[in-house]
């Protein structure tokens, strides 16, 4: 059995790791697509736009608290026969 303190220790640094990466990777790749704009190459732009957004949503996502799980309701288990 995992130490829960070990075990949440674990997912912040993982998380961290996650956030840490993405931010090099977004800078990188936005520094990049400005210099793919000035030299003409439309299509690394769009290439370079998709990840940074998606960089973007990836980091927005770490910051989001997990949502516990969801209450069980019979009231909408359709109808019966």
């Amino acid at each position: 059995m995992i130490n829960n303190e070990f075990a949440r220790g674990a997912q912040t640094f993982s998380r961290g790791m996650t956030i840490v990466g993405s931010a090099i990777l977004l800078i990188c790749v936005a520094l990049l697509t400005i210099n793919w704009w000035q030299e003409g190459r439309w299509v690394w732009v769009g290439l370079g736009i998709a990840i940074v957004v998606v960089n973007i949503g990836l980091i927005v996502l770490q910051f989001r608290r997990p949502k516990g799980p969801r209450p069980t309701s019979d009231t909408d288990s359709g109808p019966t026969a």
